[in-house]
């Protein structure tokens, strides 16, 4: 048998679980990939493995250069958590209304903290901050989560085709859209696959309660590939959200983040208006729930 030889093994072939409550038998199930699973609690740790992989195969950094990015939270923590085992220093940029929890983990795992406003955070204003900085010292390397291919790449070899082992007769994929580069990847290869399974992606509003993903109201990466995406639904109705992220955890024992319960409700509201055949609807659960602690007391 394999030994896992360091913490990055631990990154990926996370656990696709049914989820029982949401279920009906014989006409739809639904199922959650547990991104939380990976080794700092999000699918960010898959990205951020594949961003210093990339550099570090290109020669593109050394043991003095700062990585340097804007994240909500989740990319970053992951950045920073590989990059005190690989010894990089790492600087995060977050908007300021992020959790205390996110901002506690950054600097636990080393990294530099920055904040920006939500004004910044919502628009390009916060990336060209950081974009900027990169270009005046050489020190700074910034991997751009919103541009960077790489993001795209690690979802479409390792998540989606996870997936297609896990659920090989799966019928829809719903996940939120933030940088893109998840929904981009996965669609791409279940489309390779079976080009009549529907993605669909979530989004939430610019002025949206619900922490983690990115509006793409304000900002549209230039990662994030419609053409692998069937259909787009808007949130509205965000109490209705945070009612299934409680019904999750008494349910179905999962405590999972605020974007997750999103990709349920919109995977819920697909099972009952798809008539027909059974359906496989698979949710991306980004990440675990004790980051937003302090929003939910």
């Amino acid at each position: 048998m394999k030994q896992t030889t360091t913490t990055t093994d631990l990154i990926g072939n996370t656990p696709l679980l049914r989820l029982s409550s949401f279920s009906s038998d014989g006409k739809y199930d639904i199922f959650a990939k547990l991104e939380g699973q990976n080794i700092s609690g999000s699918i960010k740790d898959r990205v951020a493995k594949a961003f210093f992989d990339d550099l570090e195969k290109k020669k593109l950094i050394k043991k003095d250069t700062v990585i340097l990015e804007p994240s909500s939270g989740n990319t970053g923590i992951g950045l920073a958590m590989i990059g005190t085992i690989r010894g990089y220093k790492v600087r995060i940029m977050l908007p300021e209304d992020a959790t205390s929890e996110r901002t506690s983990l950054l600097r636990f795992f080393g990294a530099e903290v920055e904040f920006c406003t939500k004004e910044e955070w919502k628009g390009y204003s916060a990336i060209r901050k950081c974009e900027l900085i990169a270009k005046k010292n050489k020190r700074y390397v910034m991997p751009n989560q919103y541009e960077n291919p790489v993001c795209v790449d690690v979802h479409y070899k390792t998540t989606g085709e996870e997936i297609i082992k896990q659920c090989p007769d799966i019928t829809h994929l719903v996940a939120t859209i933030g940088t893109g580069g998840t929904i981009t990847g996965i669609g791409k290869r279940l489309k390779e696959y079976d080009p009549k399974i529907k993605i669909i992606g979530v989004e939430i509003k610019s002025d949206s309660s619900i922490p983690g993903p990115r509006s793409i109201q304000e900002y549209i990466p230039p990662i994030l590939d419609f053409n692998f995406i069937d259909k787009r639904v808007m949130i509205e109705d965000e109490k209705k959200v945070f009612a299934i992220h409680s019904a999750l955890a008494r349910q179905e024992g999962i405590f999972y983040g605020i974007s997750s319960a999103a990709a349920l409700k919109v995977a819920i509201d697909t099972s009952k208006s798809c008539p027909g055949a059974e359906k496989k609807i698979v949710c991306i659960f980004p990440d675990r729930g004790e980051k937003y602690l302090s929003m939910l007391q």
